[in-house]
Parts: C-alpha cells; sequence; structure tokens
C-alpha cells in the first residue's frame, strides 16, 4: 500500500511562528518576521575628502566640499548646514550591462543650508545596445527634493546621455530629464536634459535615435529676488541609422515653473533620419506646461523652440510656447528639418 507522505516544504499555513522559521531554513526562504524593521537607506559620500555613510549626510558650520559619487537615494539627505558650500552628486553610469539605465542623481533631500551654495547633480549615462538591444536611458539628474537654504545658490541639474543602439536594429536610449522633482532656491538654477543615443546599425537596419530628456517635467521655484535666473534646455535627439527614424528633441519645460527674475528657456533640435530614413525627429517646445515669469525689466528674457531634424520628410518645428504663459518674454518658435533628397 502506498503511503503519501508531505514534503516538509508544503507544511500547512496554521503551523506556528516556529515551526515556520524552522521551515524556512529546510526550505532555504527568507522570512519576514513581523515588527522587525527593513535596514534603513544608507549612502557613502565624501564631506571634506573624509568618506562618511548614513542615511543622513551632514557638514559643518563652516565651507563644505560635499561629493556624492553613488548618487543620493531614496530616503536619504544631503544637509550641507551653513557655509559656502560645493556639493557635487554624480549618479553611476550603467557599466558593462548592455541597455543598462542610468542612475538617477539625486533621488533623496538636498538641502544647501544657509549660504551661498554651488550644487551639481547628474544623472548617469545609458549603457549602449547589445548587438538587437536598444540603448540603456539616461539617469534624471533631479528626481526628488533640492532645496537652496536661503542664500544666493547656483544649481545645476543634468540629465544621463541615452546609450548608443546596438549593431543590428538597436535604437538609441532616451535622454534622461534634467530635473523631475522640486527645485526650490534663490539665485540660478540651471537645467538640461541629457541627449538621446544615436543608432549605430552600420547595414540598412530600422534603428531609431532615442529622444532626447527635457529639461525640467516638474516643479521649479525661483522667487523673492529679481535677480533670479533659470537657463533650462531639452537634449537634442539621437540619430538614426540606415531607415531609421529620427529622436525628438527634449522640451525645455514641460512642468510648472515660476521664476522672479528672467529666464532662457530652450527646447532642443530633433535628429537625423537614417540615410535610407523616414521621419527627421521634431523640435522640442520651449514651453510646454505652466510659465509665470515676472522679471526687473521686461521681456524677462527668452523661449525658443527646437528645429527639426533632417528626414524624409523633415522633423516638426517645436515651438516656443506651447502651454500657459504668464509675463513677457521673447518667443521664437524652431524651424522645420530639411526634407533630404
Amino acid at each position: 500500500m502506498s503511503v503519501y507522505r508531505p514534503s516538509v516544504c508544503s507544511v500547512s499555513w496554521r503551523a506556528t511562528l516556529s515551526a515556520t522559521a524552522a521551515l524556512a531554513a529546510a526550505c532555504g526562504m527568507v522570512v519576514a518576521i513581523p515588527g522587525q524593521a527593513s535596514a534603513a537607506p544608507s549612502i557613502t559620500c565624501t564631506v571634506n575628502f573624509v568618506e562618511v555613510s548614513g542615511t543622513t549626510i551632514h557638514g559643518t558650520s563652516g565651507d563644505d566640499t560635499i561629493r556624492c559619487g553613488e548618487g543620493v537615494v531614496r530616503g536619504t539627505s544631503v544637509e550641507a548646514g551653513a557655509g559656502n558650500d560645493t556639493i557635487i552628486v554624480l549618479g553611476e553610469t550603467s557599466s558593462g550591462t548592455p541597455s543598462g539605465n542610468g542612475q538617477i542623481g539625486n533621488d533623496g533631500t538636498i538641502d544647501g543650508g544657509p549660504g551661498n551654495d554651488t550644487i551639481f547633480v547628474r544623472g548617469g549615462d545609458g549603457d549602449d545596445g547589445y548587438v538587437t538591444d536598444r540603448g540603456g536611458n539616461g539617469g534624471d539628474g533631479n528626481n526628488r527634493t533640492i532645496l537652496g537654504g536661503g542664500g544666493i545658490d547656483h544649481i545645476t541639474v543634468i540629465g544621463g546621455s541615452g546609450g548608443e543602439g546596438g549593431i543590428k536594429r538597436g535604437d538609441g536610449g532616451t535622454g534622461g530629464i534634467g530635473n523631475d522633482g522640486n527645485i526650490t532656491a534663490q539665485g540660478t538654477v540651471i537645467a538640461g536634459g541629457g541627449p538621446g543615443g544615436s543608432a549605430m546599425s552600420p547595414a540598412n537596419w530600422d534603428a531609431d535615435g532615442g529622444a532626447g530628456g527635457d529639461g525640467s517635467n516638474s516643479e521649479i521655484y525661483l522667487l523673492g529676488n529679481p535677480d533670479n535666473r533659470a537657463v533650462i534646455s531639452g537634449g537634442r535627439g539621437g540619430n538614426a541609422s540606415a531607415s531609421g527614424e529620427g529622436g525628438n528633441g527634449g522640451h525645455g519645460t514641460d512642468g510648472v515653473t515660476q521664476v522672479t527674475g528672467t529666464v532662457d528657456i530652450r527646447g532642443a533640435n530633433g535628429g537625423r533620419a537614417g540615410h535610407q530614413g523616414e521621419e527627421g525627429g521634431n523640435g522640442g517646445h520651449g514651453n510646454n506646461d505652466q510659465l509665470v515669469v515676472t522679471g526687473p525689466t521686461l521681456p524677462a528674457g527668452t523661449l525658443l523652440g527646437g528645429n527639426g531634424g533632417p528626414g524624409r520628410p523633415g522633423g516638426g518645428a517645436g515651438l516656443a510656447n506651447n502651454g500657459a504663459l504668464t509675463g513677457e518674454v521673447t518667443a521664437l518658435d524652431g524651424t522645420t528639418g530639411l526634407t533630404l533628397p
């Protein structure tokens, strides 16, 4: 007579917690114990050339140089404190992983604190595609919160570059967004989208260029100082190969931007179609959402649309303003891309 013997790994759910732990050991599983806290996120940076790790990286009361070469991850922060501080945050480039995406530069909180601070944040570059794979996407520069913290600050956020496509049908990767979070400060903010990756197929493969990242896709607030300035630009579209289409240029702004001061906001140019390709990439719009600018003099800056990329036909022209605009600026639309023979 056959006898059914249940596997030790199929014990009833009614087993006690201690029995469950023993079962987990027998089956090679990991069991979360109720009430057991997960480890707090941590980052490693250097503060005045001394390595420091933790959930929050603190500066001193003086002038500091803080460098985080592996990004600021979600749930962590950099608090520079008083002084005229320099904060450099770099998302890691995807290296050795075909089509891997670049790391976000800041996915936590950066607070410059009192003083005239310089903050530079860049997303990592996407890796190149392998054979038929598309290139990896560039990481966003800022994806959470950057606070100037008082003083007249200079803040730069840049999206990573999209990776090149694989040699057979691999499209280029998308450029990272410069700002996809919130920036609140006084002084100067520079936000730039990463360029889209180009397709690299040498044969007659249909491989498209990657789209450029938007300069800002979320919120920038520069208020309370008539000398504030925002310089925001999209990333250019990647070029196609053979029968592919050019990538679209990124918009200058596709989020809420409010500036007491002046602006220079530009959509990027579209990428070129392949030598047997179809459309060129479209130019990005200068403003594609909500822009409020009140400068000390009028006009309070410029809005420029990107040019379409060459193709069959050429890409469409980006508009200087395709959103809601409050204030007076000089606006100039881009031009349609050249139609190739």
